[in-house]
């Protein structure tokens, strides 16, 4: 697997990608805000949350094609970091589609809990462990560990091992 930082794709990946622990920040605020409100009964909290997650689906996605320099003699790495970002954008989606009741909900939230922890192994079994890797692997692995654990809370509801009351 080639990466071309050319690419378009690379280089809006690589505008985007300082912003994302921000975004991340933003967006899961709106989102508690967002569930908590819908649930004490005030209309129109639907559009927050939907925009929150849609939020997080774009920047995981648009991640998945940002070129980490440290990652690019392991193709093997680079492509658990394109799966891992790939899978938190469905997942992402899927949770959104859980909390909204949108059909289609059970498969992305199957393919993207699945496919997320299969990436969080293998940037765990293929990034090395210096230094400058850490500080792209504590952050991955922290963010796909909450997103993941929420995919299985939701898939969980999905098929009534628990009750969220959604």
């Amino acid at each position: 697997m080639t990466s071309n930082p050319n690419d378009i794709k690379a280089k809006i990946a690589a505008k985007v990608k300082p912003w994302t622990g921000k975004i991340e920040i933003i967006a899961a605020l709106l989102i508690l805000i967002g569930v908590s409100l819908k649930y004490s009964g005030i209309e129109g909290m639907e559009s927050l949350i939907i925009i929150a997650f849609t939020t997080l689906s774009i920047i995981y996605f648009i991640s998945a094609f940002y070129i980490y320099e440290e990652l690019l003699t392991s193709p093997f790495a680079m492509f658990a970091i394109k799966l891992n970002g790939l899978s938190l954008s469905v997942l992402s989606l899927g949770i959104l589609f859980a909390i909204q009741h949108f059909h289609g909900n059970d498969m992305m939230l199957i393919v993207g809990t699945l496919n997320v922890f299969i990436s969080l192994l293998l940037l765990l079994f293929t990034m090395n462990s210096n230094t400058k890797s850490d500080t792209l692997r504590i952050p991955t692995t922290i963010r796909t560990l909450i997103i993941g654990l929420l995919g299985v809370i939701f898939l969980l509801n999905e098929y009534d091992f628990i009750d969220l009351m959604l």
